[in-house]
């Protein structure tokens, strides 16, 4: 198996690229990285919150993103 393969199945790995992706403002690539997480796990509240947040234009998404890291550093823990 492919380290391509191997994280396609990672919810972690999935989780972590939607977030990169959002941070840079590529909130439509996020989306579907997040679709991918909630497909695999659907009890994964964080993609769920992070595809809600991709959904806002990142032109009215300033607070949205400051919001989202300060969660981000609070929840290391692992999915809620």
């Amino acid at each position: 198996m492919s380290e391509e393969e191997m994280d396609q199945n990672n919810v972690n790995a999935l989780y972590n690229k939607g977030a990169a992706l959002l941070d840079q403002g590529k909130n439509e690539e996020a989306i579907e990285y997040f679709d991918r997480v909630l497909a695999i796990e659907p009890n994964a509240t964080d993609a769920a919150d992070e595809r809600g947040v991709a959904l806002i234009p990142p032109e009215k998404s300033q607070y949205m993103q400051i919001s989202r890291r300060r969660k981000r550093r609070r929840s290391r823990r692992g999915w809620r």
